[in-house]
């Protein structure tokens, strides 16, 4: 014990240093996508001619369509097309839509097979044909009209999720451990450096499932868009890594009078 506290022994093993460091981080991730107008259930189920719940959101979404001025067919130089610009945000809103409907009126005393004599500015629509029958004469039909009145569904900047199209989210955590150690040997003549650390990386996710029955909109149900539990199988990454470094500085190993 007193070689060991002797000023040779404290010369020669120097300062021993040792560090820990713990952290836990954790990443928490959601990705959206959606559409910015849908049509409502009751037109799907008007025009599909049932409840409209099985027909997507998507499908046949409504779009806007600007005019920014007359044909340009006949013009042979475009700079003087003086095309306009769009001044305003483009915005759809809720109203009646103009379409032929095709329920049949069931007039008097006429049935689909009867024939009918195609007027003349109609039969270019029919390939010329001059004679068909009852079911084709378009006034036996409801026909166009604009009775209907069309209550969009709007985003929103995310008022409406029914029109998400995509949500997915994610937790990644990462845990880690690492030590250090640093020694000075001979008055600082040589040094040893030595590290470890290990990682463990998780990652639980999940993605919202469309309800096929009500209009294929995603699930965003608590329990079913729901972070597993549990990490899945294949989602856990672990690994060690060490590192190591060794210094000597001649000038204080053959210092005079080093160990005295």
């Amino acid at each position: 014990m007193i070689f060991l506290h002797g000023d040779f022994m404290l010369k020669l093993l120097g300062k021993q240093r040792f560090n820990g460091v713990y952290s836990d981080e954790k990443f928490y991730n959601q990705q959206l996508g959606w559409q910015m107008y849908a049509h409502s259930q009751a037109w799907d189920g008007y025009w599909n001619q049932n409840s409209g719940a099985t027909d997507g959101l998507n499908n046949r979404a409504p779009v806007a369509v600007i005019y920014l001025g007359g044909s340009l067919a006949a013009m042979t130089n475009p700079s003087s097309a003086n095309i306009p610009g769009i001044t305003a945000p483009v915005a759809l809103n809720s109203g009646s839509i103009y379409h032929f409907a095709s329920t049949w009126k069931n007039p008097p005393g006429v049935t689909f097979s009867d024939p009918w004599n195609v007027p003349a500015n109609l039969q270019p629509m029919f390939g010329g044909a001059t004679v068909l029958t009852q079911a084709s004469n378009p006034a036996n039909y409801i026909g166009w009209n604009s009775n209907f009145q069309d209550n969009l569904l709007a985003y929103n900047w995310g008022q409406d999720q029914s029109l998400l199209t995509r949500a997915q989210k994610s937790l990644r955590e990462t845990k880690s451990w690492a030590g250090s150690y640093q020694g000075y040997f001979w008055q600082d003549a040589f040094i040893a450096t030595l590290g470890w650390r290990y990682d463990l990386v998780t990652t639980r996710d999940t993605i919202a499932k469309p309800v096929n029955s009500a209009r294929a909109i995603l699930d965003l149900s608590p329990q079913n868009y729901a972070l597993p539990l549990t990490v899945p199988i294949g989602q856990e990454k672990s690994g060690h890594s060490t590192s190591e470094s060794f210094v000597l500085h001649l000038n204080k190993l053959f210092a005079k009078d080093h160990l005295r």
